[in-house]
């Protein structure tokens, strides 16, 4: 699975502008709406919610991956939002989410959805990535990263 072909450039935002978790989840879904790609915000916000209610979907170094299966999306679909300050997720380190995938997939679907959870992992822990990640200052740098043609520019040195 290549993550570039669930998250297209309409789906990513270099600086989020929230300042929470519930303020981020939105600003992501919003995108993923003016794209076409949800039917119904409501449900989808609800269903996201919902599984982040059971537990934080914070996960570590800088990382969070909010997702929920939703009656909502026809099919698989991923936004990307990067907050280089920081938002409180309650990660699993304790540490403020800066990188925020949303991942949502139609119900039903097993396997696509925990592959694009599998593959964000992957890019992810890539080394530099998340610095790059951040340091990146619009969508075409951000891709680039994840396509692995872009590197943390102290890592050059």
């Amino acid at each position: 699975m290549k993550l570039s072909s669930y998250l297209l450039p309409t789906g990513i935002i270099p600086r989020l502008a929230a300042g929470d978790k519930r303020a981020a989840i939105e600003e992501l879904l919003e995108l993923l709406v003016r794209s076409g790609a949800i039917s119904n915000r409501e449900t989808a916000l609800a269903d996201i919610l919902a599984r982040e209610a059971k537990m934080s979907t914070g996960m570590e170094q800088g990382l969070a991956i909010p997702h929920a299966k939703s009656h909502a999306v026809r099919k698989l679909t991923v936004a990307l939002g990067i907050s280089p300050q920081g938002i409180e997720f309650q990660s699993l380190d304790g540490s403020p989410a800066q990188v925020i995938f949303l991942v949502l997939s139609e119900v039903g679907s097993r396997g696509p959805h925990i592959e694009c959870l599998a593959e964000i992992a992957r890019v992810y822990s890539a080394h530099g990535t998340r610095e790059a990640l951040i340091e990146a200052r619009n969508v075409s740098e951000v891709l680039e990263v994840l396509a692995g043609n872009r590197h943390y520019a102290r890592s050059r040195s």
